[in-house]
């Protein structure tokens, strides 16, 4: 690589760590998510020794030297007889250190990676099956066992040095991948005595990045202009890979992509992998594709799959119940509550739970990410069974409020008038410190004898906002 380029990317790596990116890391991505990781310290902890922190990172980080603690394991359930997903959760030091390696290899590797979000791969699949003859195509779906923990270190560092020649950037890059995961009752005696000498960790900001880098010639050999001229598909988010072909072509697209992935010494999962005729419909990221039912438009049938919508009912069920449980405990045991508070605080919750949130500029919810489906008769039932709930609630004269939300409307206004709709759930009205301690008190976080600082409320609302947007993401569900 001519030497010019080399300059230019470790002028952006040490860029990346000036003391004003440091500090707008924090600011912007890290002191609004408060976890802990090995060493116990949250967001609130580290703020105020913030200033030494941000000289340890600047001056480590760029000569070198600086070391991560070991990541917190956490297991993450991913459903009844599923083995759980091994989460790494860093030390708030080690959070901003490895959202600014993020933010360098996304700028040094902005051509390998990939920019679609999943609503962009099941659009592009949508037009693929509009376009073409669904009776003419196959399709193959590749599951990949294990992903993350699978990477081969020793390819994914050589596509690394294909770009960065700085031992120093590969050394950080290095050890922010191999430094290890522990439980909490670690033995500290064992620090710098083991490293993780397989797979990439996963939680952490670098995880997905390294995910497109590793998996980049696969990327680029599907796109190439002869496999086009095939009427070969490619699609890809993070690991779950999709191709659409033309079925004589069949032979090729299997043997191929089972020689490259097996190149990069992965296996593909027998149990979710497989293949079939498009006109015979198929899932993918959560969607059920239905080439043979028809919208009025002419469109292939675009719906979701039936574990997703189930699990969507009951989170909205759940809100049902815990508004009950509520109102019982009010009576016996929290006397305090104010039963108008209760009630406005089931709506808003409930709303948001149908028309999804924007919070910390990302946006959260079941219906945000299915906004692909054309399956319309699918969201009139959700408002309809959220309908019938209501009937038997006393406090309501058994029928729902004027003030409850329609799935189908959050959806029009998503699809169609999402810059300008005030329909969504939108953390960002929060604004003040009175309308935060006013969320909070009517959701029983506060109670009225308490006095709180602003500092106080603003922790708080922060912690119970995310513990929300938590459960928004959980109705999404991993999509493969």
């Amino acid at each position: 690589m001519p030497l010019r380029i080399q300059s230019e990317i470790t002028h952006e790596f040490k860029k990346t760590f000036y003391p004003s990116r440091i500090k707008k890391a924090f600011d912007e991505k890290i002191s609004k998510k408060d976890s802990r990781g090995i060493d116990g310290l949250n967001v609130s902890g580290f703020e105020k020794q913030k200033d030494a922190q941000f000289k340890v990172i600047n001056k480590k980080c760029l000569k070198g030297s600086y070391n991560f603690s070991p990541y917190l394991e956490k297991l993450k359930l991913k459903g009844r007889d599923k083995p759980p997903r091994k989460i790494s959760l860093p030390t708030v030091r080690d959070r901003i250190v490895n959202y600014l390696i993020k933010e360098f290899l996304h700028k040094t590797f902005s051509d390998r990676v990939s920019k679609n979000l999943a609503h962009d791969v099941i659009r592009s699949i949508q037009k693929t099956l509009s376009e073409e003859n669904s009776d003419s195509f196959g399709f193959s779906k590749i599951d990949i066992t294990n992903f993350y923990d699978s990477i081969n270190q020793q390819i994914l560092i050589k596509y690394l040095k294909r770009r960065i020649k700085s031992k120093t950037i590969l050394h950080l890059i290095i050890k922010a991948i191999q430094n290890i995961s522990v439980g909490k009752n670690y033995n500290k005696g064992m620090r710098g005595k083991k490293f993780n000498d397989k797979g990439v960790p996963q939680g952490l900001a670098i995880s997905n990045i390294l995910a497109d880098i590793y998996l980049t010639d696969v990327d680029k050999y599907f796109k190439l202009k002869k496999i086009l001229k095939r009427k070969i598909k490619y699609f890809r988010y993070v690991d779950d890979i999709f191709l659409i072909y033309k079925k004589s072509d069949y032979p090729f697209v299997s043997k191929k992509i089972k020689e490259m992935i097996s190149e990069l010494i992965l296996d593909i999962n027998p149990e979710k992998s497989f293949d079939g005729d498009c006109a015979d419909g198929f899932e993918y990221l959560g969607y059920k594709f239905i080439p043979g039912k028809k919208t009025k438009d002419g469109f292939p049938l675009l719906t979701v799959r039936q574990s997703s919508v189930d699990r969507y009912m009951d989170s909205l069920i759940a809100i049902f119940t815990t508004y009950w449980y509520t109102n019982i405990n009010a009576l016996k045991y929290e006397n305090w509550r104010n039963k108008k508070d209760i009630k406005e605080a089931f709506i808003e919750d409930l709303n948001q739970k149908i028309t999804g949130s924007i919070g910390e500029n990302r946006k959260y919810g079941w219906i945000y990410y299915y906004v692909e489906l054309n399956d319309l008769k699918l969201l009139f039932n959700i408002d309809k069974i959220v309908e019938g709930y209501f009937k038997k609630l006393k406090e309501f004269n058994f029928k729902p409020p004027l003030s409850i939300k329609k799935i189908v409307k959050a959806y029009y206004q998503i699809k169609f008038n999402f810059r300008e709709t005030k329909y969504l759930h939108d953390y960002r009205i929060f604004d003040t410190c009175p309308k935060k301690k006013l969320y909070l008190k009517k959701r029983g976080y506060i109670k009225p004898w308490q006095k709180l600082s602003c500092a106080e409320i603003e922790k708080l609302f922060n912690v119970v906002k995310r513990k929300y947007l938590r459960g928004l993401e959980m109705d999404e569900g991993r999509m493969s």
